[in-house]
């Protein structure tokens, strides 16, 4: 993003917002817990959008994913029941009810 004004933007007039080009932005900055003046900013475009079922699955897949083994392990891991010693009756808790 580059930082186009040396000038802050000023939000009293409407058209600083309403005239804002493509991929133009408006922003309050905060830096060290401290709101700075509004200043403009152009960002990159968007990539174009990946409309195939099979290709966004794939996309997806490559930028979420984890293999299937260890998103099992989690689940396990989650949900497994241990035995724990109540200390309040001395009986031993398993997780279920009798």
């Amino acid at each position: 993003m580059e930082l186009r004004g040396i000038e802050p933007l000023t939000f009293s007039m409407r058209e600083d917002l309403t005239n804002l080009g493509p991929h133009e932005i408006a922003l309050r900055p905060c830096v060290g817990g401290i709101t700075l003046a509004p200043v403009t900013g152009t960002t990159h475009p968007l990539p174009d959008p990946i409309t195939h079922p099979a290709e966004l699955a794939q996309a997806s897949s490559q930028r979420y994913g984890l293999p299937r083994a260890d998103i099992e392990h989690q689940i396990t891991e989650r949900t497994l029941v241990t035995s724990t010693l109540d200390k309040r009756s001395n009986r031993l808790n398993t997780g279920t009810t009798p």
